[in-house]
Parts: structure tokens; C-alpha cells; sequence
């Protein structure tokens, strides 16, 4: 699992067999900003030749209920205005990343047909024709 928030990064994992969840993290200080802010868990473990450098063990019923308290503790509007006033520009320009590399999980959008909110509907009596804004030569001037 990715949690972003204002103050850390994670990627939290369980491996097989292990009781414990795994917290790995690109930044040493975000594990020390876990501890700092009441999360009970192992030792930061350097791990500089794996992909994330830095990891501690956390039983998952701690790591729930910090998790829990970040939620209820949510107080902005916008998580990267929030990041930027923070963590600073570093992390709230990585998290604009992440944000635009999201966005290709969405539907494409699909353009309202606005035309529809002023061109009034032709009834039998109307030359469809004809434009009912004037003549076309007039839109391309």
C-alpha cells in the first residue's frame, strides 16, 4: 500500500509469513517522523541497495490506528497546498507528479456539447440549414 501524506511517504508491505507489516520509505526522516509523532515500531533499518533505502517493522494494529489518527486528523482542502506548506517544495513537486501519472487511470473526459445550452432545438418549421447564429462566414471572421 502508498500513503501520501502532507508530512511522509510510505509503501507498506507484509511479506509471507511475517506477523508484522514492513514500512519502507525513500527518506530516513520520514520513518523519524513516524516515531516522532507516536507511531511504536522497530528500528530504521538502512537498506541502501534495495528500492526503498530505508524500512522498520510495525505490528498492523499500531500502524491501523496511526493511520486512523492521520485520517481524522485531515485539516486541508488540497493535499499538495498542504504538502508544500509542510514538507516543502521537493516532496510537493514530487506529489505533482504522482498526480499527473495518476490521471491515466481515469476515463478520458469527455467534452460537454455546450452548443446544446444555446442553439435551440429545430422543429419542423425551422430550415436546418440554416445556422441559427447567422451565417457561417460570419463565425470565421
Amino acid at each position: 500500500m502508498w500513503i501520501y501524506t502532507p508530512n511522509v511517504t510510505l509503501s507498506v508491505i507484509k511479506k509471507p509469513g511475517d506477523v508484522q507489516l514492513t514500512v519502507r520509505t525513500r527518506r530516513r526522516e520520514d520513518l523519524e517522523w513516524l516515531q516522532e509523532h507516536g507511531l511504536a515500531m522497530g528500528e530504521i533499518i538502512p537498506t541502501p541497495q534495495a528500492d526503498y533505502p530505508f524500512r522498520a517493522m510495525v505490528h498492523p494494529v499500531l500502524f491501523s490506528g496511526w493511520l486512523s489518527v492521520e485520517v481524522l486528523n485531515i485539516d486541508y482542502p488540497n493535499v499538495k497546498a498542504a504538502t508544500m506548506e509542510r514538507s516543502g517544495p521537493d516532496r510537493e513537486r514530487v506529489y505533482h507528479n504522482v498526480h499527473s501519472a495518476t490521471q491515466g487511470l481515469q476515463a478520458p473526459r469527455v467534452a460537454p456539447n455546450y452548443l446544446q445550452w444555446y442553439m435551440p432545438e429545430p422543429d419542423e418549421s425551422d430550415d436546418v440549414d440554416e445556422w441559427p447564429g447567422g451565417d457561417d462566414e460570419d463565425l470565421m471572421e
